[in-house]
């Protein structure tokens, strides 16, 4: 590892906050607001490299964004696998690169490839939850405990919720750390899912998506209530185009005295992005 990360566990819970981030400038940047763990989201890092969320960037891109993350802010990440970038064999080599890369958490998802659950209707599908199991069990037989897992299904229209929650339990059984019904339908079926799994719920906060599998908008007043032991946030990168776009269209509009206010002094740019260290002096 490039840095000693802590245990992705180490000071987790209740109600931790992962930041989704997608290069050194937006982990620094969630660093400097406070925060202490990592979401490593793959429609952020696929979307900013100019790709759908479809799981298209090798696993060498992937490595080398989280290597450059860890080195600069040292704090622990969780990365989205995706559905595990193909079959096992190329799993394994995705866990040894994010291995030697400072990661110790990944989020796994219940689908034959990435991205298959933002079809519409009927075409939305899930794999077999014994295809998730039996990824859950290659890591732990090939890599033990290094890794904690992140168990994820998604709630679809054509699904009763009940079969979410046997899917998790599945995953549960099989060694997941931590599971996460993403699409919730209701605050009452994530309260069904605390109960079910205490101690190990996460809970994506998210407003209904394009596909409309999802109708609950996720509040910080229900999330007190049920405290989940972490709530990924992933809608940031998207936020993050208005401003920069403005920002653009300023210099091409000669605005430079409006764009140049209020921005960081480049010191402390640097310091924030962890380049101060003493590998950068000279």
């Amino acid at each position: 590892m490039p840095v000693n990360i802590p245990r992705f566990s180490d000071g987790l819970g209740p109600m931790t906050i992962l930041p989704a981030v997608w290069d050194v400038l937006s982990a620094a940047t969630a660093r400097s607001a406070g925060a202490t763990h990592l979401f490593l989201s793959g429609a952020a890092v696929n979307n900013v490299h100019g790709y759908p969320d479809r799981g298209l960037l090798d696993t060498e891109d992937f490595a080398r964004i989280v290597r450059q993350i860890t080195t600069a802010t040292g704090l622990p990440i969780m990365v989205d696998a995706e559905a595990g970038f193909g079959g096992l064999p190329k799993f394994g080599r995705l866990l040894d690169e994010l291995s030697s890369a400072g990661c110790n958490a990944i989020m796994i998802e219940d689908q034959d490839e990435a991205g298959a659950t933002k079809t519409a209707g009927l075409e939305q599908r899930l794999c077999d939850p014994q295809v998730m199991v039996d990824r859950i069990a290659f890591i732990r037989r090939h890599f033990g405990d290094q890794f904690q897992i992140l168990a994820r299904t998604d709630y679809l229209l054509h699904m009763d919720f009940e079969e979410s929650l046997q899917r998790l339990a599945a995953y549960d059984e099989a060694g997941a750390d931590w599971v996460v019904p993403v699409f919730a339908p209701s605050k009452e079926s994530l309260q069904e899912a605390a109960a079910r799994f205490p101690d190990r719920l996460m809970v994506l906060a998210a407003s209904p998506p394009v596909n409309g599998a999802m109708k609950y908008v996720t509040r910080w007043e229900d999330m007190q209530e049920i405290q989940p032991v972490a709530v990924q946030v992933t809608g940031e990168y998207r936020n993050v185009v208005p401003p920069l776009k403005e920002a653009y269209q300023q210099a091409l509009d000669g605005r430079w005295t409006t764009l140049f206010e209020n921005r960081p002094d480049p010191v402390w740019f640097d310091e924030m992005l962890g380049l101060n260290r003493p590998l950068m002096e000279g």
